[in-house]
């Protein structure tokens, strides 16, 4: 009996010391959270071709990784003398 009931104790103790415990609640109706920030959009540009592209144009495929420059926005491209792709025109939408 008494085999028994330390057993029932253990249990109970590893039950309750191995509990996950329960997740946050959920913030108050009527209060919004900050949106997250939007997608940061990226352009490389060619430094052989002096093109740039957006970020997943078919023509850089074709590029080595040492010949590709990551580009903050087309005004940094034109800035660097580069000209837009004509394939994945990366001016717009800009």
């Amino acid at each position: 009996m008494l085999r028994v009931l330390i057993t029932v104790v253990l249990l109970a103790a590893v039950a309750a010391c191995s509990s996950v415990p329960p997740p946050p609640p959920p913030p108050p109706r009527g209060t919004t959270e900050p949106a997250p920030p939007p997608p940061r959009r990226a352009f490389i540009g060619d430094i052989r071709t002096k093109e740039f592209h957006r970020e997943g144009c078919p023509d850089l495929e074709n590029v080595d990784i040492s010949y590709q420059r990551l580009l903050e926005d087309p005004g940094e491209a034109a800035d660097e003398k580069f000209a837009p792709c004509k394939r994945c025109r990366p001016y717009e939408g800009w």
